[in-house]
């Protein structure tokens, strides 16, 4: 079998990686009022195979919250909320470094806080929208162009969230000079038009950038310190300049004086950028003689190939992390990537397109798994579809059974239609050994199905053989109605689920609306954890 590289240890600058795959810093959206949470620890927990994850750009200050939901790292809420993440990493054996990132002229009033402003080199508007969560896409704004003062400030503000950044447990410190934000601002002579010793020749334009940099890795170590780049990038609005290799020559050659630990560079033509070329990559890496990482498009055996021929040491994915969460398991062994990624949920708030793409194993352990729906006319559904989608989803093979022949018809037409193809009748259900029997809360909404003896036996013969039941909200009454809870009568919600319980149900929805002495209903949004029950309950 051949002997991959890519999946060996490496030392970068002080951090000992126990491979060389890296997860490329990509904004996500999920931190609310700009604090990291409890659901961003887990994102990055599940990714922590990674020899190094690179977090999201996260702003050093309030002036660099750019777009929507991003976090910072400059607050003392801020620094316990990264220090929940670094936790959940170190705890999975990973390490992990931040993305310092000040979007400078990439912003917009709406997604800053109160008393920030917009910044930039130069009051040179970028063009095209940003998106705003209050009134959508909006325009950009011409940015103040920063004063002697604006510049010190902001220098220290990047040194503060270095030192913020070691004070919550990370590993390192990336500095974002590349997409068009406020560090690739200087450098190119299109944002930055100023006159002073920050404006006007290849090292001017370069000052300010060396200057962040040598600061940052004087105050937390230089082997702790890191420069991502993007070199003929066109991102937010960054144009080609006749400069750009000497721009980068020079710069790499800077870098390279200040011994820091890695550069990162990253070519977007993947994603229908222009190419870079070859010749700035191999300048680079003859340069700056410290570790690089290169970042676009890769796949395995390309990554491998640029490792073994020394055009980098380490690679970084982004997208493939996404809807990969065990990315590099599945590089070391050779299984099938995910292609299933959720483009229109990249930058939403919630866990949908975040934390809820599955793992390899989970996937083949279960695709010999067979669940049964049963349904029937009157089913609520969502209680219907998203327990079957999540289930087909993984693998798992599932029928959905009925009390007639044809299709079962739901209470109120959705975009799936108002139509849904029967697999089985009850009857010829009997003879298939399933391992789950799910009940959506409207099977207990019509007399036929309490008075069916098939679907009784049905029932009981999965109460009988110990086999799963996933009850969702109201479909416990059937059980009761039927008789296979021992006569028992429902009496209030904790009752039931105690008798649910009891009687071998494994599990029903934790949160649903109690009136009175019945549950009538439950809320929507308590079904994604419902299903990654079930998928769990499979597992074992």
């Amino acid at each position: 079998m051949k002997e991959y590289k890519i999946v060996t240890p490496i030392k970068v600058g002080s951090v000992e990686l126990k491979n060389r795959i890296v997860m490329s810093p990509m904004t996500r959206s999920r931190a609310i009022g700009n604090v990291p949470n409890e659901l961003m620890a887990e994102y990055y927990k599940q990714r922590s195979g990674a020899g190094l994850i690179i977090t999201e750009g996260t702003s050093p200050s309030p002036n660099g919250l750019g777009y929507a939901r991003i976090p910072g790292i400059f607050s003392k809420q801020q620094v316990e909320g990264w220090k929940k993440i670094t936790s959940a990493v170190h705890k999975s054996g990973g390490k992990i470094v931040v993305q310092l990132m000040h979007t400078g002229r990439i912003s917009h009033p709406l997604n800053l806080p109160g008393g920030a402003q917009i910044l930039a080199p130069s009051a040179v508007k970028a063009a095209g929208q940003i998106w705003t969560d209050s009134k959508k896409l909006q325009d950009f704004p011409v940015p103040k162009e920063m004063t002697a003062e604006d510049l010190l400030h902001t220098k220290a503000e990047y040194v503060a969230a270095a030192k913020n950044a070691l004070d919550a447990g990370f590993d390192g410190v990336e500095l974002h000079g590349a997409n068009g934000y406020l560090l690739e601002q200087f450098l190119s002579p299109v944002s930055n038009i100023r006159k002073d010793n920050y404006g006007g020749s290849i090292e001017n334009r370069s000052r300010f950038v060396i200057e962040v940099v040598s600061a940052v890795a004087e105050a937390i170590g230089k082997e702790k310190t890191g420069i991502r780049l993007s070199p003929y990038g066109v991102a937010s609005d960054m144009p080609y300049y006749p400069e750009i290799d000497a721009t980068y020559k020079y710069l790499s050659e800077q870098l390279n004086d200040l011994g820091i630990a890695y550069m990162h560079l990253v070519d977007h033509s993947a994603m229908g950028a222009p190419v870079v070329p070859m010749e700035i990559k191999k300048l680079i890496r003859n340069k700056f003689k410290n570790t690089i990482i290169l970042a676009g498009g890769y796949d395995k055996e390309r990554a491998e190939t640029d490792i073994q021929s020394g055009l980098c040491d380490l690679v970084a994915f982004g997208r493939p992390f996404i809807n990969n969460p065990d990315l590099v398991e599945r590089l070391k062994n050779n299984w099938s990537l995910s292609q299933t990624l959720n483009m229109d949920l990249f930058y939403t708030a919630d866990e949908k397109g975040y934390t809820d793409y599955p793992f390899y194993v989970a996937i083949s352990n279960e695709k010999n798994k067979k669940v049964v729906v049963m349904a029937t006319d009157g089913f609520e559904q969502s209680e219907f579809l998203e327990p079957i989608n999540a289930l087909k989803k993984v693998g798992i093979f599932v029928d959905v059974v009925s009390l007639k022949e044809g299709k079962i018809t739901g209470w109120k037409e959705t975009k799936w239609g108002d139509k849904f193809k029967v697999d089985k009748t009850i009857d010829n259900a009997l003879s298939t050994d399933y391992d789950m029997l799910v009940l959506p809360g409207g099977v207990m909404n019509t007399d036929t199905l309490r008075t069916n003896e098939s679907a009784i036996k049905f029932v009981a013969d999965f109460f009988e053989q110990g086999k799963p039941i996933a009850a969702i909200c109201h479909a416990g009454s059937l059980l009761i109605e039927t008789g296979l809870l021992k006569g028992k009568k429902m009496t209030s919600y904790k009752s039931i689920k105690t008798d649910l319980i009891n009687a071998g149900v494994n599990w029903v929805d934790e949160e649903v609306v109690v009136d009175d002495k019945l549950i009538t209903s439950r809320s929507p949004k308590d079904l994604p954890a419902f299903c990654k029950k079930m998928i769990n309950e499979l597992k074992e």
